[in-house]
């Protein structure tokens, strides 16, 4: 099954919205450079 819609929260906050694409991202990278581009946007 793929998710049609993913969202990442931190810190109890929806920081970033996506489709599969981001499922296959966060697959490949993991949280940290999210986090970091959270970080960067602040």
């Amino acid at each position: 099954m793929r998710p049609q819609f993913v969202h990442i929260l931190m810190d109890g906050r929806i920081v970033m919205r996506g489709g599969p694409e981001l499922v296959e991202r966060l697959e490949r990278e993991g949280y940290d450079p999210i986090r970091e581009e959270v970080a960067a946007r602040a």
